[in-house]
């Protein structure tokens, strides 16, 4: 994160508060040596910010059983409901309550419109837009309620995409199992894992 309009040289001091929502971040450099690593300051803002913005994020993951619950009930990643929904579902889970009603009243947001942001998002993407026809014709069958059809096309074709993307990154290519084991879990709780787990059951999200 950086702040464009505000000039900041190596010579320089920083010290800077800044807030999201009510939470509030303070971070400063006194730089002794007088060469301050803009590029450091950048990345540290941006931690700062995310720890601020996904605050509740954080706190439910860290929570063995609130993460555990949603694990189980097959919403990770959370990547789509991140905001009001995901504290919302999260809360529910650390209180013990029953998750139907707060999972219907979320799955009702999931019209044909965000669908369609979402998949533009997806095309974007150049490991997504190789798929774009298979994708599509999933999409077309979570509109018309056909959950086998999507999670028969999403869930086949969603490997493919992470073990290409993955194989560009490294050079090479990484078991199912395995990808699918560190992709599921944070690295404490990383063990087999059921692949639906990257997915909603009955087709609520893609």
């Amino acid at each position: 994160m950086s702040f464009p309009l505000v000039e900041i040289g190596k010579q320089d001091r920083v010290l800077c508060i800044f807030r999201e929502g009510w939470r509030f971040a303070l971070f400063c450099d006194f730089n002794p040596d007088g060469d301050l690593s803009i590029e450091n300051m950048e990345r540290d803002f941006g931690t700062l910010h995310r720890r601020l913005k996904y605050r509740d994020f954080y706190d439910a993951i860290a929570d063995a059983n609130v993460f555990g619950r949603l694990i189980e009930a097959g919403w990770f990643p959370f990547v789509e409901i991140l905001g009001k929904e995901f504290r919302g579902l999260a809360s529910h889970c650390e209180a013990g309550l029953e998750l139907d009603e707060v999972e219907a009243k979320l799955l009702s947001t999931f019209d044909v419109q965000r669908v369609e942001s979402m998949f533009a998002r997806w095309m974007s993407k150049p490991h997504f837009a190789g798929k774009e026809k298979l994708l599509r014709s999933a999409l077309n069958n979570f509109a018309s309620g056909d959950a086998v059809a999507v999670l028969k096309i999403i869930l086949t074709e969603i490997e493919g995409i992470l073990r290409d993307a993955y194989r560009n990154l490294h050079g090479k290519a990484r078991s199912s199992a395995n990808f699918s084991n560190s992709r599921c879990n944070p690295p404490s709780k990383r063990r087999a894992t059921q692949t639906r787990c990257c997915f909603r059951r009955r087709s609520r999200t893609i």
